[in-house]
């Protein structure tokens, strides 16, 4: 295999695995959506070796009692590391009827709900969630929800309703496992304004260290359509054609797109054109990624870039930064 198909090959892999973290798919499931083909059999085999050593974070919540009818706040830190929330289980211990005596009312982080639809049965989160036979379960999964931060809260808003006129004791768990580190973020705005229906080429020069960009956010995207992204001067569409702005936005775009690393000294260039309201715009986006280093358990150092808009180039040096989330050992189960 050549230096440039193992690069490609490291970057697909890479791709793979942030779309396992967005869609919670295996290794085998995601790589299919991204390339209509199976992934290699050792690669997969490997992946859910290391799924099975993932480490889970318990958040234990307890109330001594909850009066019947009033929402009672339960909360938990995150006391030694950062965490994403994927499950909620609420005990059955000291009630009736179990989870069925609860009502969750509201789920936040930092007191934020996490919520559109509230009030939801407690049953929900039960142990066996509501599966009707023996043998069967049903789960309430979580995607998505604010990560909570090392030394921030969890909170679940619950309300008795089971038949004990003194109310009830309320236990339950939070399971998850360490979010993704936060990516380094390199700002794009064009040197000038873009006429209407003109296509311009927005260049992105990476000066200080390899760079393995994995998104791209367009300010105002439905106003703009993407004609083409290049790195290393190779295009990273899946096939030719213009994509709205507003797709880079989900997690769609991974069908469209398999990014690979850009070198130092190489350049990442974005082919737009406006279509708004106005006569022109200045382009605004931002490239999110992650600094090629030896250690990944370290900061990366902030990236430096150069923009250029067509054959413009910025005399200025813009930096791009990662709010980096420090690593601890928490409360895991095994």
């Amino acid at each position: 295999m050549s230096e440039d198909e193992k690069k490609r090959d490291r970057a697909l892999q890479r791709r793979v695995r942030e779309r396992q973290a967005k869609t919670g798919e295996n290794y085998q499931a995601a790589w299919r959506q991204l390339t209509n083909s199976d992934a290699p059999p050792r690669a997969a085999e490997e992946d859910d070796a290391a799924l099975l050593l993932t480490p889970r974070i318990i958040l234990p919540f307890h109330l001594p009692r909850a009066l019947p009818q009033q929402p009672t706040r339960a909360t938990a830190r995150a006391k030694e590391e950062a965490v994403d929330i994927d499950r909620i289980i609420i005990s059955g211990v000291g009630t009736a009827a179990g989870a069925a005596d609860w009502i969750v009312n509201d789920i936040e982080v930092d007191g934020r709900s996490q919520l559109t639809l509230k009030n939801l049965p407690g049953a929900l989160f039960a142990t066996r969630g509501v599966a009707a036979g023996p043998k069967a379960t049903t789960t309430f999964s979580i995607e998505g929800f604010d990560p909570v931060e090392h030394d921030h809260e969890l909170a679940i808003i619950v309300t008795y309703v089971g038949q004990n006129p003194e109310g009830a004791p309320f236990f339950a768990s939070a399971i998850g496992s360490p979010p993704p580190q936060r990516p380094t973020i390199v700002p794009i705005v064009s040197g000038s304004r873009l006429p209407i229906s003109t296509k311009m080429t927005i260049g992105v020069r990476i000066e200080n260290a390899a760079f393995q960009m994995e998104r791209l956010e367009i300010e105002d995207a439905w106003d703009w359509i993407v004609n083409d992204l290049r790195i290393n001067g190779r295009t990273q569409f899946a096939q030719s054609g213009d994509i709205p702005g507003d797709m880079f936005d989900t997690v769609a775009i991974d069908a469209f797109l398999s990014l690979e690393e850009c070198a130092t000294g190489g350049e990442i260039e974005v082919d737009v054109t406006y279509i708004g309201a106005a006569e022109d715009a200045i382009f605004k986006g931002r490239l999110e990624g992650t600094v090629i280093r030896d250690d990944r358990h370290t900061p990366p150092p902030d990236l430096r870039v150069i923009v250029r808009t067509g054959d413009k180039i910025s005399d200025d040096v813009v930096v791009g930064t990662c709010n980096w989330r420090a690593t601890t050992t928490g409360n895991r189960a095994s």
